[in-house]
């Protein structure tokens, strides 16, 4: 059921206080940390992925621990508990029980984080987000530009070299220039596809909450421009978040994303026709080298990062339907890894290297870590979760969250469930007028939610 609340403008920043210096600086800290993806390892064989990242997120968490609620707390407990029957009930349980504790532990860690920058940004207002994440959006693409056709290059490369361990680094260049025509930029990061996704979840984030009328003009614009600069098939995801982003839950409020039924129907329409438009012109253009490698069926790297998850997958429910191989099972099926991998032609040290360092589907690691029974308490678990933080129809952020989940691996690692969480900041957010005024507002919102009361005497803010 839904509440009707009248919020005027001091009672709207009453309820949403807005970013601070200190919040801002660690959220800050948060996105580099996240993006740059650096672990520091506290111990022989322990590591702490994305450590600035962990950092800040654990200093959200304090900062905004008055605000931390049951019902959210619940389904992240129940997951990390899914995941501690995984490694009871999972093959080779005594033998591989360091690794998995070790993946756990990373789960909460990343679970953990996360919401702390959940916390954070839901108390911002929602053109400060938007125009965070186009500041972000456009600074990539500067990076970009600056690396392809400066010397900026050697720098991005010497940071690189310096904090990511050898293996972690892509070395692919020749496969560039023949597939893609350049050296692809990776920006401070290990491999190009983590600058693709990033930016392509930074301006569909400020998409989401932008109050520009122009706003899907601008998106697809930077997506073009994107496109000539990093040259990632990961931007084609563009055109699925840009229709998702149609979905978003609209505020009552003015320039209010689908706020009629008939102005989504047609935002709908012309999303789709843009994406459409969007997918053609980059396949049959800077990818359609690319393409015909992929349709020959000699793309190493598409079989590695779309097929083989598939396969896992299936080989591992076949064998254990229940719990899986286990959080952090992947020791367990390295019969089924190496029968998947080894007829890829690539090298024996890559093969150990996705072996150890993760399938690339967040998606299909799921079902292999925690089978067909618990994978499927795990998913009612994120769904309650998702529900409690985003407020409101879960199409949008179902769709970007999947999207998102088939182009990297690590399960456990910070960077997938910051995506989730910062997806479920925004779906809150995107019900909030864009721009409060001084006028009083008409605000739609499930009981309890946060235009109804004040946060200060009590807590139920989102």
């Amino acid at each position: 059921m839904y509440d009707a609340a009248v919020t005027t403008r001091d009672e709207y920043a009453h309820a949403a206080p807005g970013k601070s210096p200190v919040g801002a600086a660690l959220v800050f800290l948060y996105l580099v940390g996240i993006y740059t993806h650096v672990t520091v390892f506290v111990a022989p064989g322990i590591p702490w992925p994305a450590a600035a990242a962990g950092l800040a997120g654990i200093l959200l968490f304090i900062k905004n621990a008055y605000r931390i609620q049951i019902r959210h707390v619940a389904p992240i407990f129940l997951l990390v508990l899914i995941g501690l029957f995984s490694m009871m009930f999972a093959p080779d349980s005594i033998s591989l029980l360091g690794e998995r504790a070790q993946s756990l532990l990373l789960l909460t860690y990343s679970l953990v984080v996360g919401y702390g920058l959940y916390l954070e940004l839901v108390q911002w207002r929602r053109r400060n987000v938007a125009r965070l994440f186009f500041v972000v959006s456009t600074l990539i693409l500067i990076g970009c530009a600056l690396e392809n056709f400066t010397a900026f290059g050697a720098i991005s490369d010497s940071f690189r070299q310096a904090v990511f361990p050898e293996e972690f680094l892509y070395v692919a260049n020749l496969r560039d220039q023949s597939l893609f025509g350049m050296v692809r930029p990776k920006l401070f990061t290990a491999e190009p596809s983590f600058v693709a996704i990033f930016f392509v979840f930074s301006i569909t984030i400020w998409l989401v909450l932008s109050a520009s009328p122009l706003r899907f003009v601008s998106y697809f614009l930077f997506l073009a421009v994107g496109l000539f600069l990093i040259r990632s098939p990961v931007l084609l995801i563009g055109a699925v978040t840009g229709g998702a982003a149609c979905f978003a839950p609209a505020s009552s409020g003015p320039r209010a994303v689908g706020a009629a039924s008939l102005n989504k129907i047609v935002l709908v329409g012309l999303a789709l026709g843009v994406g459409a438009v969007f997918l053609y012109v980059a396949l049959t253009t800077v990818l359609s080298e690319r393409l015909d490698v992929i349709l020959s069926g000699s793309d190493d790297s598409f079989t590695i990062r779309v097929i083989a998850p598939i396969v896992i997958a299936w080989e591992t429910i076949t064998r254990y339907p229940f719990f899986g191989a286990g959080i952090g099972g992947r020791e367990a099926i390295l019969d089924i890894i190496l029968q998947t991998y080894l007829p890829i032609v690539v090298r024996l040290d890559h093969i150990y290297y996705k072996l150890v360092y993760g399938i690339t589907s967040v998606f299909w690691l799921h079902w292999i870590f925690f089978g067909l029974v618990g994978g499927s308490l795990a998913l009612l678990a994120i769904v309650k979760l998702m529900r409690c933080l985003g407020g409101g129809p879960l199409m949008f952020p179902a769709i970007v969250i999947l999207s998102f989940s088939h182009t990297m691996g690590a399960y456990v690692g910070p960077r997938y469930w910051s995506i989730f969480f910062i997806v479920l900041a925004a779906t809150y957010l995107a019900r909030q007028p864009p721009t409060p005024t001084g006028n009083k507002m008409q605000w739609i919102t499930r009981a309890g939610h946060p235009a109804t009361q004040r946060l200060p005497t009590s807590h139920r803010g989102y």
